[in-house]
């Protein structure tokens, strides 16, 4: 018994190494020679297995850490494209359909009642690129955030409520190392590491469009459905 968990094992380490190398093409994250082939599959002893075990126990929670840092797209619940916010942090992305470059965009943000100036990616131009023009035939996004809270937002009403606005999924304030703190319940949050922002965004829009235009922060996964 204690051989066929060995076993099981090595192969879960090959199966999560394998994964992380076919995800990680835009995600910048670097991988080292994998660790498990510089020891033998048969247990010499003892320590070395155990030495063994624990240097890619290591090895996996780090590459998982670094995937938990950055945007994961999903298409109906399974990841699509993963890309780490250091990738994101460089101001250019590059996808199968094409590139995209960060840009600047100042806009007054009725949720907070301050005007700030946003650096990020143009949302509708980046959907674009991983799903293609078709997601806007598609019935809604999920939007989650670190913390695990989900907005939906609709899609054929959030494309008629933003023609004349621009979404930028942001990941810094200009001139600041992240965002201006926000306040929810009394306590002062950090918006960061995503933040979704509309411009052309005013008071009459909060009152007829807050339930449709979503403003996520803390932004980790959008899903397509």
């Amino acid at each position: 018994m204690k051989k066929d968990n060995n076993l099981f094992f090595d192969f879960t380490i090959i199966f999560f190494q394998n994964y992380f190398r076919k995800n990680s093409v835009n995600s910048g994250v670097k991988f080292p020679t994998p660790i498990f082939l510089l020891f033998p599959y048969k247990k010499k002893t003892q320590k070395i297995y155990l030495m063994k075990k624990i240097l890619i126990t290591s090895l996996m929670l780090f590459n998982l850490q670094a995937f938990a840092e950055g945007l994961i797209f999903k298409l109906n619940g399974k990841p699509l494209e993963i890309v780490s916010l250091n990738k994101i942090k460089s101001g250019n992305l590059k996808f199968g359909r094409g590139e995209i470059k960060s840009k600047k965009i100042k806009l007054y943000n009725v949720f907070r009642g301050y005007e700030r100036t946003y650096v990020g990616y143009n949302f509708n131009e980046l959907l674009n690129l991983i799903y293609g023009k078709e997601w806007q035939q598609k019935e809604k996004l999920t939007f989650t955030s670190t913390d695990g809270y989900h907005q939906i937002a609709l899609i054929p009403p959030m494309i008629k409520s933003t023609k004349n606005k621009i979404g930028y999924i942001a990941f810094t304030e200009e001139g600041k190392i992240g965002f201006s703190p926000v306040i929810k319940d009394g306590k002062m949050i950090d918006p960061g590491p995503l933040y979704l922002v509309w411009t052309n965004f005013t008071l009459k829009d909060k009152a007829s469009h807050g339930d449709i235009i979503k403003w996520p922060y803390q932004l980790s996964d959008i899903d397509l459905e």
